[in-house]
This record gives C-alpha cells, sequence and structure tokens, in this order.
C-alpha cells in the first residue's frame, strides 16, 4: 500500500516539474511574440523607419520570418495563461509534498 501511494505522490511530483517547465517555455514564446507584435507595431507606426519613441529594438529578417504574425492581444493571453498553467502546477507539487509528509509522519 505505502508503494503505491509513494508512487502516486512521485508521480504526481514528476507531472507538476515537467507542468512547471512546459509553462515556463510557453511564457518564454509569449514573451517572444509579445516583442515582436511591439516591434513590428514600431516599424509600421513610423512607416519602415525606426521607432522614435525612445527604446528601440531591431530584430534580423529571418528572426521575424520565423516569429510569424501573431498579434499582441493573443501573445497576452498566452502569457496570462502560462501564469495560471504555473500556478497550478506549483500547487499539485504542493500537494505531492504534502502528501507524501502525511505518509511520513503516519510512517514515523
Amino acid at each position: 500500500m505505502s508503494a503505491a501511494v509513494s508512487w502516486a505522490g512521485s508521480s504526481a511530483l514528476s507531472a507538476g516539474l515537467t507542468g512547471l517547465h512546459r509553462s515556463g517555455e510557453q511564457l518564454q514564446r509569449a514573451a517572444d511574440d509579445v516583442l515582436g507584435a511591439t516591434s513590428r507595431a514600431g516599424v509600421e507606426a513610423t512607416g519602415g523607419g525606426a521607432a522614435t519613441t525612445g527604446d528601440t529594438v531591431t530584430l534580423s529578417d529571418v528572426a521575424q520570418r520565423l516569429r510569424g504574425a501573431r498579434g499582441l492581444e493573443a501573445a497576452l493571453l498566452d502569457g496570462q495563461q502560462a501564469v495560471f498553467v504555473y500556478t497550478a502546477n506549483a500547487r499539485v507539487i504542493q500537494g505531492a509534498d504534502a502528501m507524501q509528509g502525511a505518509l511520513f509522519s503516519v510512517l514515523a
């Protein structure tokens, strides 16, 4: 019985850690998309020249083609979703830790 509970706890921990990693990657992709969308907006606003609002970002033509044409709104929503998924996975890890702690206190 305790082996099954231990396996379930480590499985939940593993799934939670994998989820943290994936949501971190999702957040990075969303941040890249926000950067791409805002840099495209700056180029469009200035008629193809460099933005004159202070800070500027220059991306190579290859990077812009690889980035794709995603809208700013979609990128911001993806970023918020990544935060929610990250939080949920952190709670899975907390639950697995609490379950293993309770198991150890029962066995001790």
